[in-house]
């Protein structure tokens, strides 16, 4: 993990993510949101030009426009409700900035506080809504992430190519963005 790049976008985007979690909004915005922003992240991951972990990349420290991204990124995850990270791999893959094990290692960062930070504001959101308990009865849902994630990332780094991974996840997330969009259709 490069700490030093890293730590500037996840410390950026927490805040944002919170305020985006926090943020009320309507259910089709919402679903429009969520299908618009995974469509466009699905068909970065497919048309991205491969290229191999041991390409040179250049050292750089983070730049405003990772700053940027990193803070717009995070309040659309917030938004969303989803830890952002993969918005933002595309990013970071399309301006080189690092590594793709690494860049691998920044977005799980990204997400996992990205998570916190917007779970927090949802969480607020709704204890003043009074819906709170209705969404603990999804306690579930935590445990099939942490074992579904534990079951990923060992077939992704020890099984599946990354090619193969970045593919089958962009033509994935598009599935998901066209479910969205049939839902809001109708």
């Amino acid at each position: 993990l490069p700490w030093k790049r890293a730590l500037p976008l996840v410390v950026i985007s927490a805040p944002f993510a919170w305020a985006g979690g926090l943020t009320p909004i309507k259910e089709t915005l919402f679903l429009s949101l969520l299908a618009g922003s995974l469509f466009v992240a699905g068909a970065a991951l497919l048309l991205q030009k491969d290229r191999a972990d041991e390409e040179t990349v250049p050292d750089r420290k983070a730049t405003i426009a990772d700053l940027l991204t990193g803070a717009g990124v995070g309040y659309l995850a917030g938004l969303v409700g989803i830890g952002g990270g993969i918005f933002l791999a595309p990013y970071l893959h399309i301006t080189r900035w690092a590594g793709a094990k690494q860049i691998a290692a920044t977005a799980s960062l990204f997400i996992l506080v990205n998570s916190i930070a917007g779970l927090g504001g949802q969480l607020l959101k709704l204890g003043s809504t009074g819906a709170l308990p209705d969404v603990a009865a999804y306690w579930p849902l935590a445990l099939a992430v942490i074992i579904g994630g534990q079951i990923g990332s060992f077939a992704g780094t020890k099984v599946l190519s990354p090619v193969l991974v970045k593919r089958a996840t962009g033509v994935l997330i598009l599935y998901v963005a066209g479910q969205l969009v049939w839902k809001l259709l109708g």
